[in-house]
């Protein structure tokens, strides 16, 4: 874990690989959203990146992105709500 350096001091444990600093939330979506954030102890682990989008490959730099700060949830969700749907033979 680790502060981040933005007016609100923070406390977070998401590390911007790129810039190398800790991240709170507000400044993930607001000044990281083409950088490769992931936790600090993963970039202990390993401080190599892919810059590009997991799911198409594409370079995150090369065009506009949208940080989900919610992601997980909402993956989650959308997965539940797809399981029964499939269940119930929609």
């Amino acid at each position: 874990m680790g502060l981040c350096k933005c007016p609100k001091r923070k406390v977070t444990n998401l590390f911007c690989f790129e810039h190398r600093v800790n991240v709170c939330e507000h400044c993930l979506v607001a000044n990281h959203a083409k950088c490769i954030v992931q936790s600090y102890l993963q970039w202990l682990q390993d401080s190599d990146y892919n810059p590009n989008c997991r799911l198409c490959n594409i370079p995150l730099a090369s065009r506009e992105t949208t940080r989900l700060v919610c992601y997980g949830e909402a993956l989650a969700s959308r997965g539940d709500q797809a399981s029964l749907r499939g269940q119930l033979g929609d």
